[in-house]
């Protein structure tokens, strides 16, 4: 299967769901995040024309405006960012699966979980919808593609769109360089006395609501404070990488989440015969998890994460082959 082909086919099923969901009535005012979009990017255009700082996590705005806050423009970038995105993927998982796990590609039902995992049912979603999830991911993955030093450029631009994606680069450490981050910002963190700034910065962020639509049944741990703080830590990434928060939060808009998670999991089984998991992807899942306590929003910026995480686990093996 070319790249060509994954980018036709990609477009093909964006452009059914497109349909399916708007005669369903999810209409482009389903995500709340959509109209603020539609209505207030000129505005913020015109606050970072005159305070370029602003230009920093609001990229999407600024995009919009230029589009002229048109919906039907904004999906149609989706959409094609979504094709783009796939074939990347494949070429990116096809080269590295043929060295590893090449029964992917041989036998029948591992290459049925390739394709759920590759056409991923929640990245189709909000490729239809004035979101700005779709553009972080494609960004994300051709950063990882380009690897760690051409892929470098993009950081600045990623930042644009959501200040926090600069932290996806932490997904290129691996090994020692991991280690020896974790241990340097620890020592600098302890010797420069900056442990109760930290703390307070994270008691801060621990107190915010971001509780704005489904997913109040995953616990928060937000009245236990700090030890709130670690305990999300440590469950939302267990959550998010297995899909069992949908357990705990059985809401229909979950279950396209959920299935991703599952059955990343379940290839990972198959072929491996262990789960797919990385201590980079780990740490940065509970980084977020610290700092976004809702947890439908904390989905929305995993998804990027998730989305290379095959490609990650594929290298990893690679060089250990």
């Amino acid at each position: 299967m070319s790249n060509g082909i994954v980018f036709v086919v990609s477009f093909i099923l964006s452009a059914t769901v497109l349909v399916l969901e708007r005669a369903f009535g999810l209409g482009i005012d389903f995500h709340p995040d959509s109209v603020t979009y539609l209505t207030r990017s000129d505005t913020v255009f015109e606050m970072a024309a005159a305070n370029p700082r602003m230009i920093l996590n609001h990229g999407y705005y600024i995009l919009a405006s230029f589009l002229g806050q048109n919906p039907n423009y904004l999906v149609a970038v989706n959409m094609v960012l979504y094709a783009f995105t796939n074939a990347l993927l494949h070429s990116s998982f096809r080269t590295s699966a043929m060295r590893v796990a090449p029964e992917t590609f041989s036998r029948t039902f591992y290459f049925l979980l390739y394709l759920l995992l590759l056409f991923n049912l929640y990245r189709l979603h909000l490729s239809v919808h004035v979101l700005k999830d779709t553009v972080i991911t494609f960004l994300a993955v051709l950063m990882f593609n380009l690897g760690p030093f051409r892929g470098s450029i993009l950081v600045p631009l990623i930042s644009i769109f959501r200040l926090f994606g600069v932290a996806y680069f932490i997904l290129f450490l691996k090994g020692r360089p991991l280690y020896f981050a974790i241990f340097f910002f620890g020592i600098i963190a302890i010797v420069g006395g900056q442990v109760d700034a930290i703390s307070s910065f994270l008691l801060d962020w621990n107190d915010k609501d971001f509780n704005f639509r489904q997913g109040t049944e995953v616990p928060t741990f937000q009245a236990l404070g700090l030890v709130g703080v670690v305990l999300r830590m440590i469950v939302w990434p267990i959550l998010m990488l297995s899909g069992f928060f949908l357990f705990l939060a059985p809401a229909v808009l979950f279950v396209p989440i959920a299935l991703g998670s599952f059955v990343l999991q379940l290839w990972g089984l198959a072929v491996f015969r262990r789960p797919i998991f990385t201590l980079s992807a780990f740490g940065l899942l509970a980084l977020i998890a610290a700092l976004v306590p809702g947890f439908t929003t904390y989905q929305r910026y995993c998804l990027p994460i998730l989305t290379v995480l095959p490609i990650l686990y594929l290298r990893v093996r690679v060089i250990k082959a």
